[in-house]
């Protein structure tokens, strides 16, 4: 709920006890829920039976019973029927006000062999009516099953296929523009459980990559009171969402069995084997030295053989500073409010970020890595034939849909340069024009 800003038509497929539809009820922004449950036994035992899996009894502004809130339409359908007969191919121009800004696909695990679910998780027209039934900035959330481990084999094989199978498909669906995926442990299961996050638009990315800070202001903005004073999220809170950014390292390993291995695995963590090259005080240590070229200009050159794969200047760059595109907006702001000659040091840092700053290699997430250490002296060559020295990762024309070895390895791949070949001593250092672009 909280990878979108301002959520107010939600669907929800399953979730027959009711506790999703209690979660999502307790954000004031929502408007209406449509849960979309085939067995309509199921709910009739759970509101019998499990009362406090769907009490809502303590949420102000909430009825008693989450089923019975004004806001819930529940609907005792088949989902891919019911998605298919009012947001499949045959269905046109369906009103902004009728598409949703958050599913919550809670099915059966997708390595169990049902057969609802899996009518769901590897349907092609039901992944199409889905995404078709989102506003621009929507998302997806699935429950993605049991959370793998580093031991597990490749995703097409063993009980995972079927996930597999699913991840394959909304990789390749035009509409798809990232996918992210975390992991919860306060599920009630014996292991950890997995989640899958679908992105409509890369926007996504910039709440999802919110400071724990950002996220807990939101959450006092929207989450609803209670009346016994207690807080309504009893797991979730900034802290939690800062958790959940970067997938564990099992995604990383199994999604790297996948045949071919992606070209990106080959750049997880630093190469073991490669120098590090840094500028120090000690002319005797520093592998590189500070030049004058002209009265304005100076250069880095190098004061010793440099190898091809070697990393320049990894700790200074290691030290680089993230500003989010608000934080510089405010500062931008703060120039125009105060408006006299003490705001210059902000003019000055606005001016150095822009000159020296970069943005981050995950598209949409809203955040600028800025040079604060020498490497900013290197100075640009207009090609790269003519630089010698290049980012950590080669970029890619497209970035992919998917890829937890981007989403763990980002900050990494947005900072870290290394020498495109053999360097001599006394040469000068070039990185080219658009190195980050």
């Amino acid at each position: 709920m909280f990878a979108h800003l301002n959520p107010k038509r939600v669907a929800i497929i399953g979730g027959s006890e009711g506790a999703t539809l209690r979660e999502v009820l307790k954000h004031k922004t929502v408007e209406q829920v449509k849960m979309i449950e085939i067995d309509e036994m199921m709910i009739q035992i759970a509101r019998e039976y499990l009362p406090f899996f769907n009490d809502c009894s303590d949420f102000v502004g909430v009825a008693p019973n989450c089923f019975d809130d004004e806001r819930a339409d529940i609907i005792t359908r088949d989902a891919k029927e019911w998605f298919m007969e009012n947001y499949g191919p045959r269905v046109e121009n369906v009103p902004d006000e009728e598409k949703f800004q958050v599913i919550i696909l809670d099915a059966i695990n997708p390595e169990e062999d049902n057969a609802n679910s899996k009518g769901l998780f590897t349907s092609p027209d039901f992944i199409t009516a889905a995404m078709a039934s989102l506003s621009d900035d929507g998302v997806i959330v699935i429950n993605a099953g049991t959370a793998p481990t580093i031991h597990d084999p490749a995703p097409d094989k063993g009980v995972f296929a079927q996930r597999e199978q699913l991840f394959l498909l909304l990789e390749n669906h035009p509409d798809t523009k990232a996918m992210l995926v975390y992991e919860e442990a306060h599920c009630g299961f014996n292991e950890p459980h997995s989640f899958l996050l679908i992105c409509k638009s890369h926007s996504c990315r910039k709440q999802w990559y919110a400071g724990a800070d950002a996220i807990d202001f939101q959450i006092y903005e929207r989450i609803v009171i209670t009346h016994s004073k207690e807080r309504a999220l009893l797991h979730f809170d900034g802290s939690t969402q800062y958790g959940f950014q970067y997938p564990p390292k099992a995604w990383e390993t199994v999604y790297c069995r996948r045949e071919p291995e992606p070209a990106e695995c080959k750049f997880r963590g630093l190469d073991m084997k490669a120098n590090l090259r840094e500028l120090t005080d000690d002319p005797e240590e520093s592998a590189f030295v500070i030049k004058k070229i002209s009265d304005d200009t100076l250069g880095i050159f190098a004061a010793t053989k440099i190898l091809k794969g070697d990393y320049i200047m990894p700790e200074a760059l290691a030290s680089s500073f993230v500003i989010t595109e608000e934080s510089k907006k405010n500062l931008i702001e703060t120039t125009k409010i105060m408006g006299t000659g003490s705001t210059l040091v902000l003019e000055d840092f606005i001016s150095f970020i822009d000159k020296y700053g970069h943005e981050s290699i995950a598209e949409g997430i809203g955040q600028t890595i800025v040079e604060v250490g020498p490497s900013f002296l290197i100075r640009n060559a207009p090609s790269k034939d003519q630089a010698n020295i290049d980012r950590m990762i080669p970029r890619p024309v497209e970035l992919p849909t998917y890829s937890p070895v981007y989403e763990r390895n980002r900050r990494s791949f947005d900072v870290f340069l290394v020498a495109t070949r053999d360097i001599d001593v006394g040469e000068e250092i070039l990185k080219y024009d658009g190195i980050w672009d």
